[in-house]
């Protein structure tokens, strides 16, 4: 009875592995969503409103709670701590501390750090084209990310089950 408790505890184990592995691939898509979907927002705000951007950058992080909106809540209150400070110095601080310990990707956050670097500079209509480029390639890295999911998650979770059953057989 022992035994037979121990063989499945013992795969269990090595498959829960495989799952919490799978599980950053994942992650990755959802914060990439996220992010996708705040930046339509500031995106869409620019456009018919002319608030000055610490107010609008506030009112877009109270929207949600998700690590996209808690980026914009955190720039708004660097912005307002640091007077002196660029938005785009605000904003890169604040991606950093929002997706420090991550599984974002190098680019995917250098994107990220991007989409604040034009901020309060220029006219509505730049800055939505650049928001709309930075967006595009957003879902570029988006689309990537589902697919690394796809076959890299299922790949790691089947592997954690596959070891666990490998080291039962060479038990008994």
């Amino acid at each position: 009875m022992h035994k037979i408790l121990l063989c499945f505890l013992i795969i269990g184990a090595c498959g829960g592995i495989g799952i919490l592995k799978a599980y950053g691939y994942r992650e990755r898509v959802t914060l990439l969503e996220e992010f996708i979907r705040m930046t339509r927002t500031l995106k869409a705000e620019l456009a018919y409103r002319l608030d000055p951007l610490p107010e609008l950058l506030g009112r877009i992080g109270d929207f949600k709670a998700d690590s996209a909106h808690i980026v914009c809540k955190t720039a708004a209150q660097l912005y307002e701590e640091r007077r002196g400070r660029t938005a785009a110095d605000v904003w890169k601080t604040a991606v950093a501390q929002v997706y420090r310990g991550t599984t974002l990707q190098t680019e995917d956050l250098r994107i990220m750090t991007e989409v604040g670097a034009n901020l309060g500079i220029g006219s509505s209509e730049s800055q939505n084209a650049l928001l709309a480029v930075h967006i595009a390639e957003l879902a570029d890295r988006l689309q990537d990310a589902r697919q690394e999911s796809a076959t890299k998650g299922k790949m790691f979770t089947a592997m954690g089950f596959v070891i666990g059953i490998t080291a039962v057989i060479l038990i008994v």
